[in-house]
């Protein structure tokens, strides 16, 4: 069975736009000190492009245990739903 390319090119792209977790970045990451420059951009990466852990760790250079690994960390998904959200928060 082959992948349907139309459905995949609708939901392909930004989900939060690079500028909102720029600007949400700089506030959050000072609080979240055990988030690390590797794990923030590859949170950054599936938050504004919607990769998989897999494409975001090849992205990075890392193999895709590691990222997994990473999304596991309690620190690291605190510090991705704070970031998903206070985009939401501001927009209402």
């Amino acid at each position: 069975m082959k992948a349907n390319t139309t459905q995949q090119e609708r939901y392909k792209g930004s989900i939060v736009p690079m500028s909102d977790i720029e600007t949400n970045s700089q506030t959050l990451l000072p609080t979240h000190s055990k988030v690390t420059e590797a794990q923030a951009e590859l949170v950054h990466a599936m938050l504004h492009d919607g990769c998989n852990p897999t494409e975001g760790a090849k992205r990075l250079g890392r193999n895709k245990a590691w990222a997994y690994i990473t999304l596991n960390k309690p620190h690291v998904v605190e510090y991705s739903c704070l970031l998903y959200t206070s985009d939401a928060a501001d927009d209402s």
